[in-house]
């Protein structure tokens, strides 16, 4: 079959590597951000996943206050950002796509954006830190499910949450609208 001599014949564009022959990714993470991959043990009775043990080190800010989220299938919350808290969420169910923008100009990542995707196959722990802004869509067919306990208790007479609409100035990123649900 030939080309229309108007049609352009592209090329196809050759991926990056994403990960090492270990399976570390190679995205640069926002500075302050940390990822712990949790593992999920099965049995025949059913699963256990651990959501935080201090024994991981992986960060030094006590527990205080947990709470749940949902999003709906093709939804998005956020954008929204904390000047003092800390966040760790764990994502248990559904498929989550995180997107962080660092807005911190001493920052040695300052206006970098990470995409992070997260499912009952990756389970993951993900330290998101202050002035650092964050916006969760729902990718996949079912309901995503995530616990965070930041680091300070919601102060409900004066919440330390500032939110910004998807479609901003600040943050040069665009949430795809025409998601494939398979």
């Amino acid at each position: 079959m030939e080309l229309a001599k108007n049609k352009i014949a592209l090329e196809p564009k050759k991926d990056i590597p994403t990960v090492t022959t270990t399976g570390k990714r190679l995205q640069t993470l926002i500075d302050g951000v940390h990822i712990h991959q949790q593992v999920t043990q099965q049995d025949a009775r059913g699963t256990l996943t651990e959501i935080y043990s201090p024994f991981w080190a992986f960060d030094t800010i006590p527990l205080v206050y947990i709470y749940t989220v949902s999003v709906h299938p093709t939804k998005i919350k956020g954008w929204a950002v904390h000047y003092v808290q800390t966040d760790r969420y764990f994502f248990y169910a559904g498929s989550a796509k995180l997107v962080l923008y660092d807005s911190r100009p001493e920052s040695s990542t300052y206006k970098l954006i990470n995409e992070l995707y997260f499912s009952e196959t990756n389970r993951s722990i993900i330290l998101v830190p202050p002035h650092v802004y964050h916006a969760i869509q729902n990718v996949g067919t079912t309901e995503i499910l995530l616990i965070n306990f930041p680091s300070h208790v919601y102060q409900h007479d004066d919440p330390d949450k500032y939110t910004l609409s998807l479609d901003n100035h600040l943050i040069p990123y665009t949430f795809d609208s025409k998601i494939n649900l398979l």
